[in-house]
């Protein structure tokens, strides 16, 4: 199959030739869906871009009619990267396992600025923890002895935090009456219940700490890599993020670590564990990209056969989505 794959990109070079350039911004932390072949920003090897979502781009950029190909730029910052198409005229496209939601189409202005795709992949969201919080099955399990890792603004985050009742939901982000916000600064807001976890004035927010002992602690972090090592030494007791990425990160641990509380909140609350809808991960793109935007999602529908075929399938054979590229002639 290797070889087949070679004859079939030597047989579709000419096609570069007047292929467009596309600038991509990937997350380089969010191992296997979007990461960076070395996660050191400083490194050669940072914009080198592998994962699932690599494969996809590069899978239709081997497409005889797609006129496309990709240059990666890794990103370190989560916060934001879906407007980086908006905030930077040199990136066309942002990725990284980017759920799909209605703010993060829309700049400081609450204007729609960037539009998504299709969908690449879905997942559900959960905790990594140590393999001996036994005693934790569902975060409602949670309390303040616990610790609980998170990113800022990522929806392991916003998830989380309402699963654990410490926001009153997704939509308005209200964080419960009494709970500390810390921030980088050291200054802290008090929430009076009126505070929402999307307020710019707790963009830098580093810990939140509740006032009733029933709630856990959350410990923020800039990049994901930085989780893992805290976990392993016992400075945080958890962290929350999508069921992927902690489900390859136990699979490697000697059984140091386990995946729990699996769920979704496109699922109803009481039925978030057994409940098999899943969150959707999109590219981001400029809103008057259209072109792009209709290219997109026509190499997209057709590589994951409008969804077919998923991480899942990706994981067993890494070279699906270039098999499927080498099936199709032309598509449009």
């Amino acid at each position: 199959m290797f070889i087949r794959i070679i004859i079939f990109l030597i047989l579709c070079s000419s096609h570069f030739i007047n292929a467009k350039e596309y600038n991509v911004a990937f997350y380089s932390d969010f191992e296997p869906i979007s990461y960076s072949e070395d996660r050191d920003s400083s490194s050669a090897q940072f914009n080198q871009a592998k994962g699932y979502e690599v494969d996809l781009l590069k899978a239709i950029e081997a497409m005889p009619d797609s006129e496309m190909t990709f240059t990666f730029h890794g990103v370190k910052e989560w916060n934001n990267i879906w407007l980086t198409p908006y905030t930077n005229p040199e990136i066309d496209i942002a990725m990284g396992g980017i759920t799909r939601e209605d703010r993060r189409l829309l700049n400081a202005e609450q204007k729609q600025v960037v539009a998504t795709t299709h969908r690449t992949t879905q997942f559900k969201q959960s905790l990594l923890m140590r393999s001996d919080s036994t005693n934790i099955n569902t975060h409602e399990d949670l309390n303040c002895s616990y610790v609980i890792g998170a990113v800022r603004g990522t929806t392991g985050e916003y998830r989380y935090l309402a699963q654990s009742n410490i926001i009153s939901n997704i939509d308005d982000g209200f964080i419960l009456e009494g709970i500390t916000v810390v921030l980088e600064n050291k200054e802290y807001i008090i929430s009076d219940g009126s505070l929402s976890i999307y307020d710019p004035r707790i963009e830098t927010r580093t810990m939140l700490l509740p006032f009733y002992c029933t709630f856990p602690i959350t410990k923020y972090f800039i990049a994901e890599d930085s989780m893992i090592p805290a976990l392993k030494d016992g400075y945080i007791d958890g962290i929350a993020r999508g069921y992927i990425g902690n489900k390859l990160v136990a699979d490697n641990s000697n059984g140091e670590f386990v995946v729990k509380a699996i769920y979704s909140l496109e699922c109803p609350r009481q039925e978030s564990i057994s409940c098999s809808l899943k969150e959707e991960a999109v590219f981001f793109i400029k809103l008057e990209d259209q072109k792009l935007l209709n290219k997109l999602n026509l190499y997209i529908d057709y590589l994951t056969d409008h969804g077919l075929v998923d991480y899942d399938d990706w994981k067993l054979n890494k070279n699906i989505f270039m098999e499927r590229a080498m099936l199709i002639q032309n598509l449009r």
